[in-house]
């Protein structure tokens, strides 16, 4: 499995703590992470904890962050999902 996060974090304060035990489960799957330095409505920094916290569980996290981009997509950001979403398409289609 997969996700994608566009200028996203992981707000585990908020979880009630069945939720926060499932997170300790290892993570097999594959993320892409997008975020602009300028960011005024989620930090950089929550993403990048994020980031850390999706490695430590075991995700293969790709990370992308845009400087001067605030809080909204660009065409790069747009290329990489577009880019990201075909190789995993491509594998699944291998594996079938």
């Amino acid at each position: 499995g997969g996700a994608i996060s566009l200028s996203g974090y992981l707000p585990t304060w908020r979880l009630p703590d069945s939720l926060k035990r499932a997170m300790d489960q290892p993570l097999d799957m594959q993320v892409l992470m997008c975020h602009g330095d300028h960011d005024g409505v989620i930090a950089v920094e929550a993403a990048q904890i994020a980031r850390e916290e999706l490695e430590r569980r075991g995700a293969t996290v790709e990370s992308h962050t845009f400087p001067w981009l605030d809080h909204a997509p660009n065409e790069e950001e747009i290329a990489i999902i577009g880019r990201w979403l075909t190789q995993r398409w491509a594998t699944k289609e291998k594996n079938v």
